[in-house]
């Protein structure tokens, strides 16, 4: 499986710390408490015309981060080469994260009130930008595109966004198939939610933004975006979507948003009220990718085919669910479309990002090293990582012949979503 990226360039956009005010027709300056500069990025490929149309060159970027987000290089592909701005707030997750607060975890601000900083920020900007003479796109993460998607309803009702204006909501966990949509009918997790701060709103009505055009981004298998759940199977259930949390959501390596032009486009879904798109990608089965990742951080790189072979027992072991339109949330209903076909971009657009990183067969450490790797060095293609509670829970077990790679069991922090 395979996954896609949004890219948009970035360039220096002039903010200082002033009341907002306009500096050139579009280009406002604001409180360093609402939004900050972009910083320039030279390393990405620009995937924005993908999903975003009109002249891009000279298009504004307004970022509103995840929870304790590193943004780059997740975002690499998102800011490359144009004018953006980070919208401030405080990233936080109370009581395990502190973010930008500057808070201890435990003084930090919950959950809800750092997304609704990010909200009343995110309207300052859009006030500020809604007769810009430019394309806008306003790009959220996590709990950012909790807190765009809620600013978006906000400035919709107010006649703030243009059709200029673009809303690009990358794993928003309040999308049809995401974490607050699953969490809805639990009474009892709803309520466990609230004891940190958190008020379950459930999935995000397309019809409250009217005709201002969403785009989300999802990959299948991050379950901020997409929840897995059995309830037969409740503890492989509970590994595969922290295995999902850290290797899709949290990691920024080859699979993963950091690198969407490496995914494989497999559904564009569109919304039956309101103007909402759903772009969706796939990738490798999370229990693949938490394998790979523990792996990589020892140096040791895996192959595609080793990849591939381990997805089909992974997917053996617990097959993911697909995303369509049919098990969507009900309060937003959508229909397929045709795949939206990817633009074109020229080379120039790419920056000084290389070409996309293609693994063949063979280990990454026979390809770059003149002499033969050690056996240490690279994973052979029969190896065949061992899923938690697999015995337990698997009425056909998949036996293997060689020794396993065993994933490490860490617990989900839910700070990013």
């Amino acid at each position: 499986m395979k996954r896609t990226f949004v890219s948009v360039a970035v360039c220096a956009l002039c903010i200082g710390v002033a009341a907002p005010a306009t500096v050139a027709a579009t280009t406002p300056v604001f409180e360093s408490t609402v939004a900050t500069a972009g910083p320039a990025v030279d390393d990405y490929t620009d995937v924005l015309p993908r999903w975003v149309d009109g002249q891009l060159d000279d298009a504004l970027v307004v970022v509103v981060p995840g929870t304790d987000d590193d943004r780059y290089p997740r975002v690499n592909g998102i800011v490359g080469g144009r004018d953006s701005a980070i919208v401030t707030y405080p990233e936080s997750f109370w009581p395990v994260i502190s973010g930008r607060s500057g808070r201890l975890p435990f003084l930090a601000p919950t959950y809800d009130r750092s997304r609704d900083v990010a909200v009343a920020n995110t309207l300052t900007v859009m006030e500020a930008l809604q007769d810009a003479d430019r394309v806008v796109v306003y790009t959220g993460y996590s709990q950012g595109s909790d807190a765009l998607g809620n600013a978006a309803e906000l400035a919709a009702a107010r006649g703030l966004l243009g059709p200029d204006s673009t809303i690009l909501l990358v794993s928003d966990p309040r999308g049809p198939w995401g974490v607050k949509s699953k969490l809805s009918d639990a009474t009892l997790a709803s309520g466990l939610l609230r004891v940190i701060g958190i008020v379950n709103d459930g999935a995000r009505d397309p019809a409250a933004t009217g005709d201002a055009e969403v785009v989300h981004v999802i990959i299948q298998g991050d379950p901020v975006v997409h929840a897995q759940w059995d309830w037969t199977r409740p503890v492989s259930s509970f590994v595969v979507d922290v295995a999902g949390f850290l290797a899709i959501h949290s990691d920024q390596g080859r699979y993963t948003y950091a690198h969407v032009e490496n995914l494989e486009h497999v559904r564009t879904l569109t919304s039956e009220d309101g103007n909402s798109t759903y772009e969706i990608y796939d990738t490798y089965h999370p229990l693949v990718l938490l394998n790979a990742m523990i792996l990589g951080a020892v140096g040791v790189r895996v192959s595609e085919a080793q990849l591939a072979t381990w997805d089909r027992v992974a997917e053996a072991f617990y097959p993911t669910q697909e995303i369509t339109a049919a098990n969507a949330d009900p309060k937003a209903r959508v229909v397929e479309a045709p795949l939206s076909a990817p633009a074109v971009v020229p080379e120039s657009a790419r920056g000084s990002a290389p070409d996309p990183v293609v693994v063949a067969d063979e280990p990454v450490a026979a390809q770059t090293s003149e002499t033969d790797p050690s056996p240490a060095d690279t994973v052979p293609d029969e190896t065949v990582p061992e899923a938690t509670e697999l015995a337990a829970e698997q009425a056909d077990p998949v036996s293997v012949d060689e020794p396993v790679v065993e994933p490490e069991t860490v617990p989900v922090d839910e700070a990013a979503a």
